[in-house]
């Protein structure tokens, strides 16, 4: 019948476009899952070879090579902003708003962070644009030990994932979460590491440059303000003792200490009863600028 003659025609023509979209595309995907394992297991013959020729011992060499695995992993499931090809073409206004949506909420739980960027948006999206980026720590990397320091000083904030934080001189572990940040006093002053980070799980974090925060605040209106707040969180360094000095703030154990800063008007100080005994930081040093301002110094 016509019927039969029409839906035998429909099959022949659906089962003809299945057969010529769907195999090509699952032979493409296997094609790049295939040159994704070949070039992983390339990467990691390389690391193995490069530890057995320079007499790296088999326990080390067994930890390097299951943190490697794991950063090649984190990287291939989470590629960096970096590698978004299609970002580069992007005008920086419009990288600027991008950056400060997704990074703007994970700093608002610094007490700091809020108020500035509750008082100046145009900073704050400043801030998110020029001093932040990402980075991926994979299950057991370490994001910093103690008594090293930071060649280039860096304030971290914990996304997502868990960190174990082992303080050097009490020797008690603590799980680090989301929620916290890590070696603020480098957005400061001088500053050694007090413990060994490292990853529970895999991990995301927000990296705050020094540097180019300290350049972007330079250019605003509030400096004279957060070169308050940062003289007082040094003072209150210096009235710990060395034991209790840590890498690790949380929301909920330093919001107070840190809001006690700030007013709901303007930044204000709070004066700290000098100890006997302190840890001798240094306050970030300052000159003045050709525009009165003044320089942070690290």
């Amino acid at each position: 019948t016509t019927a039969e003659r029409l839906y035998s025609i429909f099959v022949l023509v659906f089962a003809f476009m299945v057969l010529a979209v769907v195999p090509p595309r699952i032979t493409a995907l296997m094609t790049r899952l295939s040159t994704a394992a070949v070039e992983k297991n390339a990467l990691l013959t390389q690391l193995k070879l490069y530890l057995q020729d320079n007499g790296a011992s088999a326990e080390l060499a067994v930890r390097v090579e299951r943190v490697a695995a794991g950063a090649l992993r984190v990287h291939q499931q989470k590629p960096p902003e970096s590698d978004v090809k299609l970002l580069r073409l992007l005008p920086e206004g419009t990288r600027s708003a991008l950056r400060w949506e997704i990074f703007s909420p994970r700093l608002l739980i610094h007490p700091l962070f809020c108020r500035v960027f509750d008082r100046s948006p145009a900073l704050g999206q400043q801030i998110c644009h020029k001093a932040v980026s990402t980075t991926d720590l994979a299950d057991g990397g370490v994001l910093f030990q103690a008594w090293f320091s930071s060649d280039v000083p860096v304030m971290y904030f914990l996304s997502s994932g868990k960190l174990s934080y082992t303080h050097a001189t009490a020797l008690d572990s603590e799980e680090v979460g989301p929620g916290s940040w890590l070696a603020e006093p480098l957005l400061w002053t001088s500053w050694i590491y007090r413990g060994d980070a490292i990853a529970q799980e895999d991990c995301s974090l927000l990296v705050v440059s020094a540097k180019s925060f300290q350049d972007e605040v330079l250019k605003s209106s509030l400096q004279k303000e957060v070169r308050r707040y940062a003289d007082k969180f040094v003072n209150w360094l210096n009235g710990l003792e060395a034991d209790v000095l840590t890498d690790v703030s949380t929301h909920t154990v330093n919001l107070v200490k840190q809001t006690v800063f700030l007013t709901n008007s303007a930044f204000r100080t709070l004066v700290f009863s000098e100890p006997e005994e302190h840890a001798n930081f240094q306050t970030p040093s300052h000159t003045l600028t050709p525009d009165g301002g003044f320089e942070f110094a690290i």
